[in-house]
């Protein structure tokens, strides 16, 4: 294939990728039209972000295993989805509704991001390209959370769905650039690439201490972002304020994502991981005293810093543990899969007045899931120490 053209595929990709994970990480943005407009209260909004984050963590993992050709289809199926589902949100009216508009485009987003994951992977020097790939997602969650408090209509729900939808139609458009080759060059009936869900070889003690403490660290955070621009609103704070400065959280999870691979190198996994889940119970508590601009800030740059620092953690260790790359992929799905319980459970809390509970509650929850975490951490840092060429059968032993 022509180089300049493969250039533009994997651009392609990757900007498919941003806009994927973009579309179902501006949950913030939408409380208050949720609010609002269909007049939820915080427990049926954390009911709804839920269905959207569950939809779109189950089709993560299980994307991946579709073959190439049904994996081309459905990608470009899925970013339509999206934007369906976002304009559907506009006007669609109680809580059963929406939460299947907003799982519609959990699932858009899943098979679009799986189809270009694909296609990532598979070029010649897929590293930077996922790298670029998380950094453009990043930029672009900030630049809707500020942009859509700005968009001229004083209808919530026009406000915040018309221009994701747009971002689904664009997501569409680069799905289809990005995958458009795969058909071609594998005409094969089944995939050429792993499953997302691990083989027999990548199950074991390891993998599932790493899968139970990933999925108790990101409930409390999970939770936490999506309300976070409810916290501000309810300290005072003007929605077209909060979405500037969220900005730092962007920030912040650029830093925390990229020292993690940093720190590693210096201090070993085991410190790495007892520094990230420090992190997380600094930032819980960092939340709880909000009470102004500079605090909110402050706040939620901490707290984006510690939720990146932490995933790139627990995907470090993932992918030492696994040298089949498949661990890494099934503890993002069992992210999404904490966000979405965090999400219901922080609106269950605030709607029966214990929001203090979130603060305290989320600081404990990561102290106890830094144990099994740890563990994990120690058993494959004593592989590795230990010179094992296959780390995977040391830390799958029992």
């Amino acid at each position: 294939m022509h180089e300049a053209f493969r250039s533009r595929v994997i651009l392609s990709a990757v900007l498919a990728y941003a806009a994927a994970i973009t579309a179902c990480n501006v949950i913030p943005a939408q409380v208050p039209a949720f609010a609002s407009v269909q007049q939820l209260n915080p427990e049926q909004i954390g009911t709804v972000a839920m269905s959207e984050v569950l939809a779109l963590a189950l089709t993560t993992i299980f994307a991946a295993a579709l073959p190439t050709r049904l994996g081309v289809m459905a990608g470009i199926f899925g970013a339509l989805c999206v934007a369906l589902g976002q304009l559907s949100s506009i006007w669609v009216p109680g809580l059963l509704p929406l939460a299947v508009t907003r799982g519609l485009v959990g699932l858009g987003c899943g098979l679009a991001a799986a189809a270009v994951s694909h296609t990532i992977a598979r070029s010649a020097n897929p590293a930077p390209a996922f790298g670029l790939a998380n950094g453009l997602s990043a930029v672009m969650i900030g630049a809707f959370l500020i942009f859509i408090p700005w968009v001229p209509s004083d209808h919530p729900g026009v406000r915040v769905f018309v221009p994701l939808a747009v971002l689904g139609l664009g997501l569409a458009a680069a799905t289809f650039l990005a995958t458009r080759t795969s058909v071609h060059e594998n005409d094969e009936a089944e995939s050429d690439h792993a499953p997302a869900v691990p083989s027999d070889h990548a199950t074991g003690v390891t993998p599932l201490l790493l899968c139970l403490g990933t999925l108790v660290m990101f409930i409390p955070l999970g939770g936490i972002w999506t309300f976070s621009v409810q916290l501000g609103l309810d300290n005072g704070l003007s929605e077209r304020l909060i979405g500037g400065l969220l900005v730092f959280a962007v920030f912040g999870g650029f830093v925390g994502g990229t020292a993690a691979a940093w720190v590693e190198t210096r201090v070993g996994l085991v410190r790495t991981m007892l520094l990230g889940a420090a992190s997380c119970i600094a930032a819980c508590i960092a939340v709880g005293t909000v009470g102004g601009a500079i605090s909110f800030a402050i706040a939620f740059c901490l707290y984006s810093a510690a939720y990146q620092f932490t995933i790139s953690a627990f995907q470090i260790t993932a992918a030492f543990a696994d040298t089949q790359g498949r661990l890494p992929a099934v503890l993002l799905g069992i992210t999404l899969v904490g966000y979405a319980m965090g999400s219901y459970v922080v609106g269950y809390l605030i709607n029966n007045n214990l929001s203090q509970l979130i603060w305290i509650g989320g600081g404990v929850v990561c102290a106890a899931a830094a144990l099994p975490a740890l563990l994990a951490a120690s058993r494959v840092s004593s592989a590795l120490s230990s010179g094992q060429s296959d780390v995977s059968d040391a830390c799958i032993a029992n």
